[in-house]
């Protein structure tokens, strides 16, 4: 036992030294971007049949977005704004099908614990499909920001 008890407290001042067990947040943008590789362009689509939709969100938008900061009980936006507003935009798509429904709203980390956004998922949940049903993802910034989706295929 007492060997046990050694070996981790050896282990959790490896850890300490290291950096890796601190509760500090990297205030350094560049120190953060170094020690990533986690956070990068990210798009997301919306598929209607023939055509698809696709949001892309780069670094350089997510960098410009208010942090939601560690200890902070809240994000900045809410997920109810985030819903209303990705509803919103998400009701504007042209060829969208009538039927679909909100199904999810996922809080997305870029992988500094800092930089969030809301990917809004839309299904069709009232018919059974052989595949891939209809379905769109719009994305929501923190700072209240739509992605705009883009036409990525046509007929």
């Amino acid at each position: 036992m007492k060997l046990l008890t050694q070996l981790l407290t050896l282990f959790l001042l490896a850890l300490l030294l290291s950096g890796c067990a601190t509760d500090k947040p990297h205030d350094s943008v560049t120190d953060w971007r170094s020690r990533s590789s986690y956070m990068s362009t990210r798009a997301y689509a919306c598929l209607f049949g023939h055509v698809t939709y696709e949001s892309i969100v780069t670094d350089e938008q997510l960098l410009k977005t208010p942090i939601w900061k560690l200890g902070a009980a809240h994000p900045p936006v809410a997920a109810r704004r985030a819903d209303r507003l990705a509803t919103e935009r998400f009701q504007r798509l042209a060829g969208r099908p009538p039927d679909l429904t909100r199904t999810e709203i996922r809080l997305v980390d870029m992988g500094d614990g800092l930089h969030w956004f809301y990917a809004v998922l839309f299904e069709d949940v009232t018919n059974p499909y052989a595949g891939l049903p209809p379905n769109g993802t719009i994305v929501v910034l923190m700072d209240g920001t739509v992605i705009e989706p883009k036409v990525s295929q046509k007929p």
